[in-house]
């Protein structure tokens, strides 16, 4: 279609509202100054009633000019002479006619007749006003032969070579592929980058904005235009490459001067990029142009030097996106579902392109499958090229830099695999040229290496599966057998394999290939065959749990009485066989047997307990996805444990057993989840259901049934204690609260029935574990005073609480530390002037039940302060106190101090070394510090 044509379609089919816009710009660009437009409802396209549409005043004599506007085609002579004669109410305008200069009406339409057309303006010259009448033949010729930018900006003509285009246009051009990542999303983060690169512009004309593909370069630098523009004012108009001169698009879109910003995008690929940049010079005539040129990063020193030929620009870096990033960037898409989120984040490597790739997919399936294995989508945007460009050759060339992750050109000896494949250096070299040169490798040259890398992350997780399993250029085997020893390059490229292109086609691939090197390992009785198994046991489950039998029999037991599960010894030197087996929690068919596996170790290396239990932890313990498959890994591990006890008949399953289910009881989980770039680490408050009734009932069941042992009491009383007390970290979300409550209420059903079993009111000990488990259950509600009452009657359990001092105080008072001290000493004084010499005793011989805590410690110092005025008590407590192994180690200077005032320097020796205790050296050193300067003789 000829473009004058075009023009005059598409303004027939514009609205009122839309062609009084472009005739506004376009008698603006006539010439026409100070314009009103008053039948324009400001910020829209809506037009209002008004007479007359727009008007100029002319800047020689000020005189109006009055303008109409009509988009009516039927009776077109009738409305426009219905509007000059509305030009003419003096009523209507508030003016005299004599007022008015001219009158201009523009019109839609082709069907004014000569002789209308001459009575129009006759009828207005009668009355000193020039009447010019615009149809849609005049407007268009001239936006056709002089305002071409107007038919850009106002009826979305294309012009030129199509390098240069509005927003809007770049944005439908962008879009318009289906596989391309959209532009027109919600812009999230890079706030500090867009900061930078306005206030940037403030001095400086050129911005490079710098990084690898997929880093989101184009998105930000149309934020950053829209920014700059929304707070200076100006054009933006967008350069894309297509291999054409665009000396005559300038010259079309910047033909007059103006503010302008530019959005170059790939500038590096842009012809005679001199030509943009050039219109940074014309500040002298009129442009103020800023420009924001995109490049990748490797290709930044070739960009900077042409833009050097004209000004100096200054260059602001773009990373990938974190995690954090990727999944709001996706979320903005309407995606919440964590699982989504999770697989898109492992998928796209920090490539916000790819990220929305995958959303937009699994949007439009609404499955998580259709993302899980990424192969079609991959092959959509990467295919062509290496199918269409690529040789055998080039691949294998790329596949090998892939595998690597980067090649050093200059230690290309150093690389075994160009001789196993039988590829030379000088071919590899000439290969990686080419791809340099259609962008799928960069280069990286720095003091003596010359690095090579695929651009993409993304790309190179692909062309390790084109290469290696599609097009089979080298057999998965031969890599695996030749590069095993490198364990982390190996797992690494397999995980990859699996998680992106995560189907049962690929799945068997691996294993064939992974089976085939294990018999030829195995075969050859191979000294390497257990660093294989410690990669690839998931291959074949079953042979590597009778090989790794066979190494735990030929282990000597370790026994150890008692065993350190928190010890974090097995940090320096690993224990690979528990790692394994633990790892197969993920292995559903060998699960049972390898827990059963697994306890049989445990029992015989007793000094590893610290691994054992941080290897349960991290491969059993609960985390994001344990509730979607019902807790199965959880209750499995509950009741191989049983098994494996004989029914809660081996101590040292019991008493790992009941460490664990301290951690099972919590009321949310913790957990990471970690990659090359980050590592996330997130907390989930557990949801009330029938499976999480299941799994807490088997622990509270078997917990109850070990608590029937006296021996497990202290380990038990350590699990009570640590349960979750209420923080009020869910007083904000009420749902959360409650499920959190309902799951507290269904533990106290199983609890209550321990306490009432376990734990007597005789015991000082036991009363003070049921105060700290009063205060648990008060926390969440849980009426607890029934079972309370007759533990805190107990005589002892009064004289700890009087330690303590809380009962001397006002909770609702605040006062400070002196008045604090002073109301606590005074309420121990009182409590000890009701107590007769036995009862005094007794506190001491009592406070061995006592945990050293601080407060407990200070009041026992009290005690000790109140009887210096009673001397032979005083010295009788010193004694109760040694011979009960110094209870909460009290400091002995004091103490021994004040001794000094009532015994003679021997008698205190050996009072202090007549007991055997924990603190004798303590006591003894404070002796011969608090001794007399004049008594010491040598």
């Amino acid at each position: 279609m000829p473009k004058l044509t075009e023009i005059k379609q598409k303004i027939s089919q514009l609205d009122g509202g839309s062609f009084q816009e472009l005739c506004d710009a376009y008698l603006s660009m006539q010439g026409y100054l100070n314009i009103h437009a008053l039948g324009m409802k400001p910020g829209t396209h809506k037009t209002t009633k008004g007479t007359p549409d727009t008007y100029f005043i002319s800047e020689t004599g000020g005189k109006y000019i009055f303008v109409t506007y009509t988009t009516q085609q039927s009776a077109l002579y009738e409305k426009i002479k219905d509007d000059i004669e509305s030009c003419f109410d003096e009523e209507k305008t508030g003016l005299k006619n004599t007022d008015i200069s001219e009158i201009i009406c523009c019109h839609t339409s082709s069907n004014i007749k000569p002789g209308d057309d001459k009575t129009l303006k006759d009828f207005c010259q009668d009355r000193g006003v020039l009447l010019n009448i615009m149809g849609i033949d005049h407007i268009a010729t001239d936006l056709y032969q002089k305002y071409l930018r107007i038919a850009v900006e106002f009826l979305g003509v294309s012009i030129g070579t199509d390098q240069i285009c509005s927003v809007q246009d770049f944005l439908l051009n962008y879009n318009s592929n289906s596989l391309a990542a959209p532009l027109d999303t919600t812009f999230l983060f890079r706030k500090k980058e867009i900061e930078n690169v306005v206030n940037t512009f403030e001095k400086n004309d050129v911005i490079i904005l710098s990084g690898k593909a997929g880093v989101g370069k184009t998105r930000l630098a149309l934020e950053c235009c829209k920014k700059y523009v929304e707070k200076n004012g100006g054009k933006i108009y967008c350069i894309q490459n297509n291999f054409l001169p665009i000396y005559n698009d300038l010259k079309t879109f910047l033909c007059t001067p103006d503010q302008y910003v530019l959005l170059v995008d790939d500038a590096n690929q842009i012809e005679n990029l001199e030509h943009i940049i050039q219109y940074t010079t014309k500040k002298n005539i009129g442009y103020n142009v800023k420009i924001i040129l995109t490049t990748r990063d490797y290709l930044l020193s070739k960009v900077e030097q042409k833009v050097h030929e004209f000004t100096f620009p200054v260059v602001i870096n773009v990373d990938v996106f974190s995690d954090n990033e990727i999944s709001d960037l996706v979320g903005s898409l309407g995606i919440s579902n964590p699982l989504y989120l999770n697989r898109i984040i492992k998928i796209s490597n920090g490539n916000a392109r790819i990220a929305v790739l995958a959303g937009k997919t699994a949007l439009k399936s609404n499955n998580l499958d259709s993302i899980m294995d990424l192969t079609q989508l991959y092959e959509v945007y990467y295919g062509k090229i290496l199918e269409n460009t690529l040789d055998d050759e080039l691949c294998l060339t790329a596949g090998i830099i892939a595998f690597f992750d980067s090649i050093d050109l200059n230690k290309l000896e150093s690389y075994s695999i160009f001789e196993l494949v039988q590829l030379s250096h000088e071919n590899f070299e000439k290969n990686t040229l080419f791809l340099l040169n259609l962008e799928i490798i960069d280069l990286y040259e720095m003091y003596d290496q010359r690095i090579v890398k695929i651009s993409d992350q993304c790309l190179s997780n692909y062309l390790i599966k084109y290469v290696f399993l599609d097009k089979n250029l080298i057999s998965l085997s031969f890599i695996i057998e030749n590069y095993f020893h490198n364990e982390r390059l190996i797992i690494d490229r397999i995980s990859m394999l699996l998680e992106v292109f995560s189907s049962k086609k690929v799945d068997e691939k691996i294993s064939i290939s992974v089976n085939k090197v294990w018999s030829r390992l195995e075969s050859q009785n191979s000294t390497k065959l257990f660093n294989f198994i410690k990669i690839f046991y998931a291959y074949n489950p079953i042979k590597t749990l009778i090989f790794l039998n066979e190494i735990i029999d030929s282990e000597k037991s370790v026994y150890v009485k008692n065993i350190d599960f928190d010890s974090k010894e097995f940090d320096k030197n690993v224990n690979d066989i528990i790692t394994i087996l633990g790892s197969f929690h993920g292995i559903k068919d060998g699960r049972d047997e390898s827990l059963d596996l697994f306890f049989k170790y445990y029992l015989k290396r007793m000094d590893l307990g610290g691994q054992f239990y941080q290897t349960i932890l991290q491969y059993y313990g609960i985390e994001l996805y344990s509730e979607f498959d019902g807790y199965s890994s959880q209750i499995c591990l509950i009741n191989r444990m049983q098994e494996n006890s004989d029914n809660w008949n081996k101590d040292p399953i019991c008493n790992l057993f009941i460490k664990i289910s301290g951690d099972f009881f919590n009321h949310e989980f913790s957990s990471r989840e970690s990659d090359k770039k980050t590592v996330t680490y997130y907390t989930k408050p557990l949801e009330f259901s029938d499976d999480v009734k299941n799994y807490r009932k088997l622990l509270w069941k078997n917990i109850l049934i070990i608590s029937k042992n006296d021996t497990f009491k202290e380990e038990i009383r350590k699990m009570l204690e640590t349960y979750p007390l209420n923080t009020k970290s869910f007083e904000k979300d009420i749902q959360q609260k409650d499920e959190i409550l309902q799951i507290v209420q269904y533990d106290w059903i199983f609890m209550k029935q321990i306490l009432e079993t376990v734990f007597t009111p005789s015991s000082l000990k036991d009363c003070i574990t049921m105060e700290r488990m009063s205060k648990i259950l008060n926390s969440w509600n849980i009426e607890f005073l029934n079972i309370l009452s007759p533990f805190i009657q107990n005589r002892d359990f009064y004289m700890y609480q009087v330690l303590k001092g809380d009962i001397f105080l006002n909770p609702d008072l605040d006062i400070d530390f002196a008045e604090n001290r002073r109301l606590r000493q005074e309420g121990i004084k009182n409590y000890l002037n009701q107590l007769d010499l036995e009862s005094v005793l007794n506190i001491f011989k009592s406070c061995k039940e006592i945990k050293p805590i601080q407060n407990i410690r200070e009041g026992l110092r009290f005690v000790f302060i109140y009887l210096f005025g009673n001397p032979c008590l005083y010295i009788e407590s010193i004694k109760v106190y040694l011979e009960s192994d110094t209870p909460l180690d009290i400091p002995p200077v004091e103490l021994v101090e004040k001794l000094f005032d009532l015994l003679p320097n021997l008698e205190i020796y050996n009072l202090l070394n007549q007991y055997e205790y924990n603190q004798k050296f303590m006591w003894i050193y404070s002796y011969f510090y608090c001794l007399p300067e004049e008594q010491i003789t040598k």
